[in-house]
């Protein structure tokens, strides 16, 4: 086994650069990955199986599983996840920042990575009422955190070209994160029937191009994207949310 800790052997790696299944051994060192490649020594054969990296969602509501963090991970794991990006917004909107903490604090009891965001209307909207409100000040406050991965997704659009004051000083916050690190924000709101995917698009362009962050357009409805997740529920028998929740759902 040479200098490696682990050894498996006859796996089916996915190069996720050139998209291509390449047979060969992994070897672990120290909890990490420390070489892919041909007959690395001695190890236990896998026959062949595949060996790929977690999956990442992108983009989750954990609460629409109707589970906390912690048994959320036990049912996605099992299938690859192994990271995920997510919007406590449904939580938040009913407990305010307690249902942010409580949903980090469980998260970290599990060997899932979810970066946590910070939801970006609480409420949804001027006419939504609900358990908490939290205004630009609270979000920038948030933002400011090391267990705060970054902003929601900004499902307040027409407060964006309405120029709502409070919608503006949330994004005004985002773009201060940015000295974090990120360069480049997209979103998921086009996978919906019932949004208008040129105008988000649109508002992405413009707040990318003024702020010098690239903008990702998407217009997932364009490809059926809707239809394409409904039957992919279907077939696999996943739990599918067919709201986001926010007042322009419909």
């Amino acid at each position: 086994m040479g200098d490696f800790d682990k050894l498996l052997k006859n796996c089916r790696v996915l190069n996720v650069r050139t998209g291509g299944i390449e047979k060969g051994d992994i070897a672990f060192k120290d909890g990490l990955i420390a070489a892919v490649g041909g007959d690395l020594g001695e190890g236990e054969d896998c026959g062949g199986l595949f060996a790929l990296p977690g999956f990442i969602d992108a983009h989750v509501h954990i609460e629409s599983s109707q589970l906390i963090p912690s048994r959320f991970a036990e049912a996605i794991m099992p299938c690859g996840t192994t990271t995920i990006i997510a919007d406590p917004h449904e939580i938040t909107n009913v407990c305010g920042m307690d249902g942010i903490n409580f949903m980090i604090a469980d998260a970290a009891s599990t060997p899932l990575e979810v970066r946590m965001m910070m939801p970006s209307c609480v409420p949804a909207s001027p006419a939504e009422s609900g358990g908490a409100v939290l205004d630009e000040h609270e979000v920038a406050k948030a933002l400011a955190r090391d267990d705060i991965f970054g902003l929601g997704e900004m499902m307040n659009y027409p407060g964006v070209t309405g120029g709502d004051a409070d919608v503006l000083g949330k994004l005004a916050a985002a773009r201060a994160a940015k000295a974090g690190g990120f360069d480049m924000f997209a979103t998921t709101l086009t996978v919906s029937p019932h949004k208008n995917a040129p105008l988000i698009n649109a508002v992405g362009r413009a707040v990318g191009e003024k702020e010098g962050v690239e903008f990702l357009p998407s217009d997932f409805k364009k490809q059926d994207g809707y239809l394409h997740s409904i039957r992919l529920s279907q077939e696999f028998s996943l739990y599918r949310q067919n709201y986001c929740g926010c007042e322009f759902a419909h």
